[in-house]
């Protein structure tokens, strides 16, 4: 399950972020829909967006050259595989946490956000919103407005709902391995007709 450390660094020696920022993590490519990001950055000038994990260079490439052309390229951060102390930081310290992949398993690091109690908004597809449950933010669509318009309405819910970091950690916490384990443990059990 998603074990929170208790201590990370202040900042990481890896990546420095001036100024409020949105997280990403997974890897970089195509199916993961990170490109659909950018307008949120256009529309939000005091945010930086972090890109993290390892990348296909041609999707990176383009993301790049998009951000550029969109004017938002100095306030992208795109630094490639990071180490868990910068993992948790970015955890701890973004304002949301952002997911729009197409393709998943299972989205762990949908979990991983929200059991720091931050804000997600992910892709209705696959996994993803048994993950997410109810708590999570979802984009309908991809385009630039929907994303833009979906982005700003979850933020301001997150913001005037006091109580909601706190559900977000028990959303989290349903997929903690142990009890995920046990779960799998009955099922089979029941499966072969024994009780024991």
């Amino acid at each position: 399950g998603v074990t929170i450390p208790t201590n990370f660094p202040a900042i990481s020696a890896h990546i420095e972020v001036d100024g409020p920022f949105l997280f990403f993590i997974g890897m970089l490519q195509p199916y993961k829909n990170v490109h659909t990001l950018l307008p949120l950055l256009a529309a939000n000038p005091t945010y930086r967006l972090v890109l993290a994990g390892p990348d296909k260079p041609a999707y990176s490439q383009q993301i790049r050259q998009q951000a550029q052309q969109m004017g938002v390229l100095d306030r992208l951060i795109i630094p490639g595989p990071i180490d868990d102390p910068t993992k948790w930081w970015l955890y701890a310290n973004c304002d949301a946490f952002l997911f729009p992949s197409l393709l998943e398993g299972f989205g762990l690091p949908v979990v991983e956000a929200m059991a720091f109690g931050k804000p997600v908004f992910t892709s209705p597809l696959t996994s993803l919103p048994e993950v997410g449950g109810s708590e999570a933010f979802y984009f309908p669509s991809f385009d630039a407005q929907t994303m833009v318009d979906t982005f700003q309405h979850g933020m301001t819910t997150y913001r005037n709902d006091p109580s909601m970091p706190e559900r977000l950690k028990q959303q989290s916490a349903k997929f903690r391995w142990d009890l995920v384990a046990a779960d799998y443990w009955t099922l089979y059990k029941q499966v072969l007709g024994t009780s024991s």
